[in-house]
């Protein structure tokens, strides 16, 4: 199973959103804050399209991007790029 070129986009939009506005004291500051709702608002155009060890994987690198990017991006981007549908691919993947 696999996420849409589109949907690999807004995910990495949505996380980079959460990264900018989070920061460490946001728990006191922000009482309603919940990094969980924060994950699932990320992974929203991804919800259903992928098996349970990938979503597992991908809401660890969101959370793990969303508190600390500079140490998660080029991961998180290296994991939607291998979850991410490739249209020029035929059936065996390989683009034959």
């Amino acid at each position: 199973m696999s996420i849409t070129e589109e949907a690999r986009g807004e995910i990495a939009q949505r996380v980079a959103f959460s990264a900018f506005a989070y920061y460490p004291e946001i728990h006191a500051d922000e009482l309603a804050f919940d990094l969980q709702q924060e994950i699932s608002w990320c992974l929203e155009l991804a919800a259903g399209q992928l098996a349970d060890e990938d979503s597992h994987l991908l809401r660890d690198l969101v959370a793990r991007t969303i508190i600390d990017p500079t140490a998660y991006r080029e991961v998180l981007n290296d994991i939607l790029d291998s979850l991410t549908d490739d249209p020029d691919a035929g059936p065996d993947g390989r683009g034959e």
